[in-house]
């Protein structure tokens, strides 16, 4: 630990050294840029100063090369350490676990957070953690009896290079490697399935100071009174997606959107002689190219990372290296967001008019109609507030990369952002002006309007906002209304797929 502390040390000066440029470098260039009498000594001192910075460099990555290898060494260590007092299954299946407490705990947190928008707090948020994870339970005891067996008798838990989707394990060796140390000897010994909660006389009071400093520091909300624990569980499941009624459509509305059509065009399409079945087989036709792009685009992302040990990626005829994977990976995007918007068109429309003729059918295609009408405007939205951040951080680019700008181009540019703002602010002002129809967790306008924003619109800044971070709180702004844009869009979606799902069994 000792040594880490100076190699961070050594690090910090060595790479100023080599990347800063203070007063001295400031000199030189002037220097050489003196009357040719004067200035032949600083053109000699600055091939040698170049060559210095390059050993320095050299040096400086060695460096880091040895503090990585010892950092891999000591975690290896640590490791070791616990297969000593807990045997060698016991840390292997705690980083399985990890990794779905991990989405778990998230999922709780971000509910957490749009229920503290409606004035709804739990006391103890590790008690609706444990609901969580019982019902998963039984998912959780079939995929770990699903796990390849090991030839000493256990489970191999992790086949692939995979590292750690937690972030304090981000910088560790990858599991799988970390695997094979702790199972190298194999030491068995009987696991423990008790809490690890027991440690802790009181629990409950731990909890919940917890709890309180989530929403503190996370949430940004001091709560004063808590809700009952079933009025938050409430909330949490109205939250949680029906996923089955997504994969019933091969989750094609899981990275697109679909392309809805007007009332008039609607009811005015002659009727549908497709059946259902069709329409799901031509859905699986139509998606297989999209499942061959989206796992290319995993494995770019695995060689990104350097989880896999493969190094290059063929498509189209050309192999792509991992320098280039940004380029195939956007490459990938592109291909995928054209198969969208041009082969998924035609099947939108004949799914949305399957399910409405069959809602006329029984009288009930005006509730219906209201939930298409409704998807369409949050559809629009969501796609504007994407385009407003898109477009200014083209300009924000554009003006830096002219390299040299005067104050009075930065100002024209905060006045553009902020006439942008008040487009938006313009446009949620219509938004909200539309017949609402209710979904989970968000049953008015009101409610609507916390959910995309906290006061319903984006604040409009003041003074240059260049310089008093107002462009970024802009962006963030934004960024999370497209977020919330993204959680409204889903809830409309699904109550969509329930209706029709309701209609099929009437």
């Amino acid at each position: 630990m000792k040594i880490g502390s100076y190699i961070h040390s050594a690090n910090t000066i060595i790479h100023d050294m080599i990347f800063s440029r203070d007063k001295w470098d400031e000199i030189l260039d002037q220097w050489r840029n003196s009357d040719i009498r004067l200035s032949a000594t600083a053109w000699i001192i600055t091939p040698v100063i170049w060559c210095i910075r390059q050993l320095l460099m050299l040096f400086y990555t060695m460096l880091n090369m040895m503090h990585s290898l010892l950092s891999r060494e000591m975690e290896f260590n640590a490791d070791k350490v616990a297969v000593k007092v807990a045997g060698s299954d016991a840390i292997v299946s705690a980083l399985w676990k990890l990794e779905y407490g991990y989405n778990n705990w998230n999922t709780i947190i971000n509910n957490a957070f749009h229920a503290s928008k409606k004035e709804v707090f739990s006391k103890n948020l590790y008690h609706h953690k444990n609901i969580s994870l019982e019902k998963e339970k039984d998912n959780m005891n079939l995929l770990l009896n699903s796990l390849p067996a090991d030839t000493n008798g256990s489970k191999i838990f992790f086949s692939s290079a995979e590292n750690a989707k937690v972030s304090m394990y981000a910088s560790h060796p990858s599991n799988d490697l970390r695997e094979k140390n702790a199972k190298t000897p194999f030491l068995p010994c009987d696991i423990d399935e008790r809490s690890p909660w027991i440690l802790f006389a009181n629990k409950n009071e731990i909890q919940e100071k917890l709890t309180y400093l989530v929403y503190e520091k996370y949430i940004n909300k001091k709560p004063t009174q808590f809700n009952e624990e079933s009025d938050f569980q409430t909330f949490l499941e109205a939250e949680s997606l029906e996923k089955e009624l997504f994969e019933e459509y091969e989750n094609t509305f899981q990275n697109r959107f679909i392309t809805m059509l007007s009332p008039n065009e609607i009811t005015l399409k002659e009727l549908m002689k497709s059946s259902l079945y069709d329409l799901k087989q031509e859905l699986k036709t139509l998606m297989i190219p999209v499942k061959e792009i989206e796992s290319l685009m995993i494995k770019a992302s695995e060689i990104a990372a350097g989880t896999t040990k493969e190094k290059t990626l063929f498509y189209k005829e050309k192999t792509y290296t991992k320098k280039e994977i940004g380029t195939v990976y956007n490459l990938l995007t592109e291909d995928r967001e054209q198969l969208f918007t041009t082969t998924f068109k035609k099947w939108d429309e004949k799914f949305l008019v399957y399910f409405y003729q069959l809602a006329k059918s029984k009288n009930q295609e005006e509730g219906l109609l209201k939930l298409y009408i409704q998807q369409q405007r949050i559809i629009t939205l969501f796609q504007y507030l994407i385009s407003c951040k898109n477009e200014i951080l083209y300009k924000i680019n554009q003006l830096q990369s002219l390299g040299e700008y005067t104050q009075t181009m930065v100002d024209n540019l905060a006045h553009e952002i902020k006439d942008i703002v008040k487009q938006i602010n313009s446009r949620l002002l219509d938004f909200y002006a539309i017949e609402f129809v209710k979904l989970p967790n968000i049953e008015n306008i009101d409610e609507l309007k916390k959910a995309l924003f906290d006061d319903g619109m984006i604040n409009e800044e003041n003074g240059r906002i260049f310089e008093n971070n107002g462009v970024n709180r802009i962006i963030t702004a934004i960024d999370n209304g497209i977020s919330n844009c993204n959680r409204i869009e889903n809830k409309n979606l699904e109550q969509i797929l329930k209706t029709h799902k309701d209609l099929q069994k009437n």
